[in-house]
């Protein structure tokens, strides 16, 4: 397209050089947007590759923790069955298994609460870049149209009109 405006330049009047240049800038200013839109895509994808969100860790830990805690509800059933107090359950080895999954449970979820928060605000960031790319080629697009327009407007004039004198 350059090529085409540097000829159209030698051959023609100034206002269809100038239409000619300025459909040749926003068709620029879109591959070099389009490209930059690549690279936003590209760099959140592997910011987000690169903190992955342990969804398997939760998964685990919430299992350990359901099941424990089942045990220690068939434990308190059996306990009130027999007439025991709970308070015998103090210190027992599946009440520290259940105190313990808790807290795994709490420091597992709070990576992938965290790994979420990361990958969030990444993806936050390059929509809003996204949002700002796509108005650029929306702006393009309108000049675009209007630069064809005034493009061909000024051409079929220059081409209607008789050739200087030398």
């Amino acid at each position: 397209m350059a090529e085409r405006a540097r000829r159209i330049a030698l051959l023609g009047p100034g206002d269809v050089t100038q239409a000619a240049e300025n459909l040749t800038q926003a068709m620029q200013e879109d591959v070099e947007v389009s490209i930059r839109f690549v690279e936003v895509c590209q760099s959140v994808l592997a910011a987000i590759e690169g903190r992955p969100v342990p969804t398997e860790a939760v998964a685990d830990v919430t299992d350990e923790y359901t099941q424990r805690t089942e045990r220690l509800t068939e434990m308190m059933s059996s306990y009130r069955d027999q007439g025991r107090e709970l308070s015998d359950l103090d210190g027992h080895p599946l009440l520290v298994e259940v105190m313990t999954s808790i807290e795994q449970y709490s420091r597992v979820s709070a990576d992938a609460l965290d790994a979420l928060t990361a990958n969030a605000g990444q993806l936050a960031a390059a929509v809003r870049e996204a949002e700002a790319m796509l108005d650029v080629l929306k702006r393009n697009k309108t000049a675009r149209e209007l630069s064809r327009e005034r493009f061909t407007s000024a051409a079929r004039q220059a081409l209607g009109t008789p050739p200087l004198p030398a």
